[in-house]
């Protein structure tokens, strides 16, 4: 049984997980393979991945060449309909694109179903577009098995020269954070949610501090992406337990394996 992911939109937890990695044998929405439906308002596409390489590399030098052309033509199928569909209620197009190509990407290319198998299996990605005399808003989730805890908010908390100046080391962390935190809808956050084997919750929120916040810290002109973060961990019955960033920070370290990571936006 799974339930909807887009409740991390809202600050709310999901009743159940995004998707039982134990039982890929059925899908909660609608597969890949079929085509895109007419009403587009809401979806939730289940993709098979066996591949490694993210979607936008899929091609002839992939391990299954047919399969994975097949798979990139179906992926851009349902992604365009569904970008064609917000345009028509007058989210900007450029927004919705990237913001959904970010998240697919990412969830193509890192997501992993073990540590011996670096493809992500299946990944789920659920919308929701709204319409309304305020405007409107496109509300993304989208999950994958995920081997290793990271930091989304890394780049966002570095000053500007740090950043530049910083060794390639390895990032554990995802720099479209900060083009994504751009495309908030106002009053709205940017969440990362980690499903563990156990049943417990790890979830990131972030979201931009305006230019004129009288909290503002300090070198907030200094920093990549000024933003408040919250971070809370929840037991497998979904009550909060003391969790502090400091060993958020040594969970990544010590390399703490989820199951998998959903990443929650709604765009503006």
């Amino acid at each position: 049984m799974v339930s909807s992911t887009l409740e991390n939109t809202k600050g709310a937890l999901p009743e159940t997980s995004a998707f039982d990695l134990r039982d890929v044998s059925h899908f909660g929405g609608r597969h890949i393979w079929s085509p895109p439906p007419q009403n587009l308002a809401t979806g939730d596409l289940w993709i098979d991945y066996p591949f490694r390489e993210s979607y936008n590399g899929l091609g002839k030098s992939s391990a299954d060449p047919e399969l994975a052309e097949a798979t990139k033509r179906q992926l851009e199928l349902h992604l365009n309909a569904l970008v064609d569909a917000t345009k028509v209620v007058g989210i900007d197009e450029g927004r919705a694109r990237w913001a959904v190509d970010e998240l697919i990407t990412n969830a193509t290319q890192y997501g992993a179903i073990s540590a011996t198998t670096e493809a992500a299996g299946l990944i789920r990605l659920e919308w929701r577009i709204d319409h309304s005399s305020e405007g409107s808003t496109l509300a993304l989730a989208v999950t994958n098995p995920c081997q290793q805890l990271f930091d989304p908010s890394r780049f966002a908390r570095m000053e500007i020269g740090d950043f530049y100046s910083m060794e390639n080391t390895g990032t554990n962390a995802h720099l479209g954070t900060i083009a994504m935190m751009s495309y908030l809808k106002d009053g709205t956050k940017l969440s990362y949610m980690w499903e563990m084997e156990s049943g417990e919750r790890i979830r990131l929120s972030m979201w931009p501090i305006a230019e004129n916040d009288p909290d503002r810290p300090e070198n907030f002109a200094e920093l990549m992406k000024p933003a408040r973060i919250d971070l809370s961990k929840f037991d497998s019955s979904n009550k909060s337990v003391p969790y502090s960033f400091d060993q958020f920070q040594r969970d990544i370290e010590t390399k703490v394996m989820p199951e998998s990571v959903t990443v929650a936006c709604v765009i503006g």
